[in-house]
């Protein structure tokens, strides 16, 4: 596998070279610094811009396309990456060395259709295709608070990232769906156009210069490069003592979601460390929660650990009986003392390492999950995988101690069924 990086005028153009797979994979990143009076409009414009053309301009249309172009796969999305957002077009087809005929140029066309050539009249969208993802993003953002599970995550960040880019709701804001309208919308596009970051992920059997031409001749963007700043939440306040919040709602399971700042932890903590700390924690059916909480005491339905490392968070979330949410902290509490302690097996320090190279097998046997490698590594400064491999068999019960001394509890959230706690 070769990896090439082209700096080109206005964006970046990522080329990893392999004869792995029968197909090329294209990703098209646009970012900037998250706003959240833009998460709405961001998550509206990947869909909109995914619908139509104006080669192309029914569903049904783009599906005959992409059955011409022996089963193209495409699609958009929108992630928040610590203090960016990033609006992502991917494609996959066939390399033209397994065809009878070559289909590269049409389906780079495709792409470049759905980025710049919309399907719009008079500085708006087409109205039905507008309309039609404006409506099916209300219905999204209201369906979220009818998911248990996602409403009190969210919950969760928002109480603990007060006017913090991770404490913004992913899905938008319903009042800004409602009141935003075709023309805002489209001169949105317009300012993504002139005023993202670009950086363009290339993978396949193919050669980096006549990549580097093709897209030079068909990828027209005019905007100005800018300095990349860090993706990563640094947390200037700590509490002295963690904070209980308790919300009611008419559900059937209450929801208890624990989140931890982590605080000053060196890239080896934060890339390797924190991985095992948390598989450890609540990584699975032999972690200390899972078998103290659920095994030993049946004081919850599920139990798990997450570090979110963009963020320096961890996040516990469990499903418990309102009644036992007193217990339920306790023992959590009591947990992640031991983890200072080092009351832990190496079965379970050795388990963890080998799950963390598993991972690493399994991402290197998709092209998207080789992309997110080195989009990590151009984003977050992350290590590629042979790297990985070798250092995360370093992490010693030591190093994890280490990390538990910089993880505060922060907040505590319980989610409740109505009438399910004591009086």
């Amino acid at each position: 596998m070769k990896y090439r990086k082209i700096e080109v005028g206005p964006y970046n153009l990522h080329i990893i070279k392999t004869d792995k797979f029968k197909t090329i994979t294209v990703r098209i990143n646009f970012k900037r610094p998250l706003i959240k009076e833009e998460i709405t409009k961001r998550n509206l414009l990947v869909d909109v811009l995914a619908s139509s053309t104006n080669k192309f301009k029914t569903e049904k249309m783009m599906n005959i396309e992409t059955e011409e172009l022996y089963g193209l796969s495409y699609g958009s999305s929108r992630i928040t990456s610590g203090k960016y957002s990033i609006m992502t077009f991917d494609m996959c087809f066939i390399n033209d060395k397994y065809l009878p005929e070559s289909i590269f140029n049409k389906s780079i066309n495709f792409m470049m259709d759905i980025l710049f050539n919309q399907n719009e009249k008079d500085g708006k969208f087409d109205e039905k295709i507008f309309e039609i993802n404006k409506d099916n993003l209300i219905d999204e953002i209201k369906s979220f608070e009818d998911n248990p599970r996602k409403y009190s995550l969210v919950r969760l960040y928002e109480i603990m990232g007060e006017n913090n880019e991770f404490g913004y709701r992913g899905c938008g804001y319903l009042d800004d769906a409602i009141n935003l309208t075709n023309e805002e919308l489209y001169n949105y596009y317009q300012n993504v156009l002139k005023s993202d970051i670009v950086d363009i992920f290339v993978l396949g059997d193919v050669d980096a210069d006549e990549i580097k031409n093709i897209f030079k001749d068909k990828f027209k963007i005019n905007t100005i490069k800018k300095k990349q700043g860090s993706h990563y939440i640094k947390h200037d306040n700590i509490r002295k003592r963690s904070r209980t919040k308790i919300e009611e709602k008419d559900i059937n399971q209450s929801k208890l979601v624990i989140g931890c700042k982590l605080n000053n932890l060196s890239d080896y903590e934060t890339n390797y460390v924190s991985n095992i700390y948390s598989f450890i924690l609540g990584g699975g059916p032999d972690s200390l929660l899972f078998q103290n909480l659920r095994e030993k005491n049946s004081l919850c339905y599920y139990v798990s650990s997450n570090v979110q490392k963009v963020n320096n968070l961890l996040v516990i979330e469990s499903g418990i009986d309102g009644k036992d949410y007193k217990k339920a902290i306790k023992i959590i509490k009591k947990e992640i003392k031991n983890m200072m302690l080092g009351n832990f097996s190496d079965d379970l320090l050795n388990n963890g390492i080998k799950t963390y190279l598993s991972a690493c097998k399994s991402i290197d046997d998709s092209p998207n999950g080789i992309i997110n490698v080195y989009a990590s590594k151009e984003y977050l400064n992350m290590d590629l995988l042979d790297e990985r491999q070798k250092e995360i068999i370093k992490v010693t019960r030591e190093d994890v101690m280490e990390l538990a001394k910089k993880v505060y509890l922060d907040t505590i959230y319980l989610l409740k069924a109505e009438e399910s706690l004591d009086e």
